[in-house]
């Protein structure tokens, strides 16, 4: 597997971690601010000539069904945009979102033209995370609004945007897996494989296909697998309203009077997953079972990688062999 490993460096205004804060990464030219919307006085004082260059925001918040929601913006003066929002005002237009992300250039070396090309890419990056709702209207291209070589370097500051903004508590730029409509099961041999084995659950009325994705911890429900049609009454509130969203978003789609999983979907949790496909209160550990021998179900096999984790090293296994014996 990619080692992207990266050294993150945030910094928290006032201590808390939900407070005023930045993150950068070190010998990059970006930084990123988060705050409250209800901060904005706080952080216009403390990084008014940080905060008034070109750059890309992003406002967060939920939607009347509670779903994530994000919109992304760009300016060449981020606060005057801000402000134009009512951001931190109590006329704000939209109290939907609560808080604001800001991503400028340490250096100065950013031009509207240049955030453009970054609100381009984000929004882009956002829209393909079907657990967030995006409002913006629009889909700008970012092809043609840069010379190559400004193109490049604007690809590494979108890169780095959405590892900041990770780092910084928000996921509406997380890359989902296997996205793409695809029965195929992940490979789960070599050393490059970044799933589990594949798991099945099978019941009345539906069948599914999962495995974990080894770097989040995520079970990713493949794409081809269907599930109950009705939910039932013991079924909880939060799997019943990820349905109807997932729904509403086309990730399920009817297809031959079964619901079907359009493309590969992440849950946090392998009963989440169950929940959802089950259409009914069920234990995810217990109802995953192995594809390639369902006497083992997911809990099983999750002990098992946790021990094996867990384990020391084989006496003499980290010991370097000398090169040269003689």
């Amino acid at each position: 597997m990619k080692n992207k490993a990266r050294s993150i460096a945030i910094f928290l205004l006032d201590g808390e971690p939900d407070g005023v804060r930045t993150a950068e990464i070190p010998m990059s030219t970006i930084i990123a601010l988060a705050f409250r919307s209800n901060q904005m006085a706080r952080v216009r004082k403390e990084f008014e000539g940080l905060i008034d260059r070109a750059g890309v925001y992003v406002r967060v918040g939920f939607d009347d069904d509670n779903r994530q929601r994000a919109y992304i913006g760009e300016s060449e003066n981020v606060l005057r945009r801000l402000q134009r929002w009512g951001v931190g005002k109590d006329e704000e237009t939209d109290d939907k979102f609560s808080e604001v992300l800001v991503f400028v250039s340490k250096d100065q070396a950013m031009t509207g033209s240049h955030a453009r090309y970054a609100e381009a890419e984000l929004i882009k990056a956002a829209k393909d995370n079907p657990h967030w709702v995006v409002p913006n209207k629009q889909n700008p291209a970012s092809t043609g609004k840069l010379p190559k070589p400004d193109e490049f370097f604007m690809d590494e500051f979108v890169d780095q945007a959405k590892t900041l903004a990770g780092a910084l508590g928000c996921n509406v730029f997380k890359t989902l897996p296997q996205k793409q409509a695809t029965t195929a099961a992940p490979s789960s041999s070599g050393a490059e494989s970044v799933y589990s084995p594949t798991f099945q659950m099978v019941g009345s009325e539906y069948s599914a296909t999962a495995a974990v994705l080894l770097t989040t911890g995520e079970i990713v429900v493949r794409a081809g697998s269907f599930i109950k049609p009705q939910a039932a009454p013991s079924t909880p509130k939060g799997a019943q309203k990820l349905r109807e969203s997932m729904l509403a978003d086309g990730v399920l789609v009817n297809q031959n009077q079964q619901i079907v999983f359009a493309m590969d979907y992440p849950f946090p949790s392998a009963s989440a997953a169950a929940a959802v496909v089950a259409g009914n209160s069920v234990a995810g550990t217990s109802s995953w079972r192995l594809m390639d021998n369902p006497a083992i179900s997911y809990g099983d096999w999750k002990e098992a990688e946790e021990a094996k984790a867990a384990a020391p090293a084989e006496d003499g296994a980290d010991v370097e062999a000398d090169p040269d014996p003689t």
